[in-house]
């Protein structure tokens, strides 16, 4: 196989049998000959509805954004400065920077960001370039207080560092609401482009963040602190006792990208762990 780079800069590589691509597509080159080009991953060409919960491809104006690209969450609002760009997966991105824009998407009832039951294994996960850095951004949150506690999850900037929150949302064998956060990791830098994404694991309690694919920070929720051991259960629902039915006390707004200067693209919020993933 001979790698060749065209006028427009797209690299192709020739003499690949039609039965070997994948994420790849034939095209044919201005002198005749076969050659083939790395296709564009974007999530929304591949939804699975069992798999994934919410997408923002963010590949449209804000103002076209009544519901996400699953069509299963409805946008309360949505106000950003779409841009097209080559960098961008699906040739655009969500641009913020001005003190009033985000996006807010509803939490419906029998959805996995308006559930009050077992929330499963997750992942959280999108791209982004920050223009600047700017303490407290929101890159994600989705908290509520009706329990009488702070529950939920955030995902802010705190000293360049991209940190999670895990707000009460983890409960012990004995009943008690536990917390937890992801803070370790490297500063991210203005201009340059990062893959993000908050990892939970049902089976084994592991709750990590990485970014570009490299693990960062791991706790293990369970009874022992090692994998598998009492893991600890996962719920936006509240109850004193595990006696009790779970109850759904809040139905917060989700709310991505507030106090935020940069480019956002590709979020997904799954019903799997990153390693069910890859």
């Amino acid at each position: 196989m001979a790698p060749m780079v065209d006028k427009s800069h797209n690299v192709s590589i020739t003499s690949v049998p039609d039965k070997s691509l994948h994420n790849a597509r034939k095209v044919i080159l201005p002198d005749g000959s076969k050659a083939y080009t790395v296709m564009d991953l974007r999530y929304r060409d591949r939804i699975d509805p069992l798999s994934t919960d919410l997408l923002l491809s963010f590949d449209r104006r804000a103002s076209e954004y009544w519901k996400d690209d699953t069509g299963k969450y409805e946008i309360f609002s949505s106000n950003y400065r779409f841009v097209k760009s080559g960098e961008a997966v699906g040739g655009g991105c969500a641009s913020f920077y001005k003190d009033d824009h985000a996006i807010e998407v509803k939490t419906g009832s029998g959805l996995w960001l308006g559930s009050c039951g077992d929330l499963g294994s997750f992942n959280i996960e999108f791209r982004l370039k920050a223009g600047e850095i700017r303490e407290g951004s929101v890159l994600f949150s989705r908290t509520g207080y009706f329990s009488g506690l702070k529950k939920g999850i955030e995902i802010k900037i705190r000293g360049g560092v991209i940190v999670a929150y895990l707000h009460n949302i983890f409960q012990t064998e004995s009943g008690r609401w536990k917390s937890a956060v992801l803070s370790r990791g490297k500063k991210i830098r203005p201009g340059k482009w990062y893959h993000f994404s908050l990892s939970y694991d049902r089976i084994t309690g592991k709750l990590a963040k990485s970014l570009k694919g490299q693990e960062e920070d791991v706790l293990y929720l369970t009874s022992t602190g090692s994998p598998s051991e009492g893991v600890f259960f996962p719920a936006f629902g509240y109850r004193k006792s595990l006696d009790e039915e779970l109850l759904c006390h809040d139905l917060p707004v989700v709310a991505i990208g507030e106090n935020y200067s940069g480019l956002i693209d590709e979020f997904r919020i799954s019903h799997s762990s990153m390693e069910e993933l890859k």
